[in-house]
């Protein structure tokens, strides 16, 4: 074909592919699920260690838990990593190279997106009456992780790796400045 056109975005990330991290769910944090008519708040928690033992084995990447919207990282294929650590639920994710990827990447880039969500069946629980809250002791199965507009549970955190990298060098140098200037 004489008019056969190619054309290539060469501002996609490609050292770090399109590679994300952050926190889909933090721990020891009350969040308010509900608020009733009366002004009563209704919170959850998810509790140290909580994720410990969860089924992790096919956990797939969304934005806003949509299932209509294509998985973007999966951890049966290891492009999404979910590891348990004190902080809560850490993620790794190196999105499809495709146009809802590249797109997705692009807003947690700007910050547009700086937030996660989880989709997960929990195993043991307990609610306190008197603090009206939920404690989430052991979640079972961990479904999908999503970046998301709005998160339900407040302290989660999204990032593109490079501005990741990026900051924890800035804070090696920050530390190093304060050691030095102590000495």
């Amino acid at each position: 074909m004489d008019n056969e056109e190619l054309r290539y975005n060469e501002n996609i990330d490609t050292a770090d592919g399109r590679k994300v991290v952050g926190y889909a769910a933090v721990v020891n944090q009350p969040t308010v699920i509900f608020k009733d008519d009366a002004g009563n708040e209704y919170k959850e928690v998810f509790v140290s260690g909580c994720f410990d033992k969860t089924n992790m084995d096919d956990v797939v990447f969304r934005y806003n838990h949509n299932d209509s919207f294509e998985i973007l990282a999966r951890t049966q294929n290891n492009t999404l990593q979910v590891k348990s650590d004190e902080k809560g639920l850490y993620i790794e994710a190196d999105l499809a190279d495709t146009t809802q990827g590249n797109d997705i990447y692009k807003l947690i880039g700007r910050k547009d997106i700086t937030a996660m969500s989880i989709g997960f069946a929990v195993n043991k629980d307990y609610y306190d009456i008197s603090t009206r809250t939920r404690y989430i002791q052991s979640v079972d199965t961990l479904f999908d992780v999503s970046a998301v507009d709005f998160p339900a549970y407040q302290g989660t955190s999204l990032q593109q790796y490079k501005e990741a990298m990026d900051k924890a060098e800035d804070e090696d140098k920050r530390r190093r400045i304060i050691i030095l200037s102590q000495e």
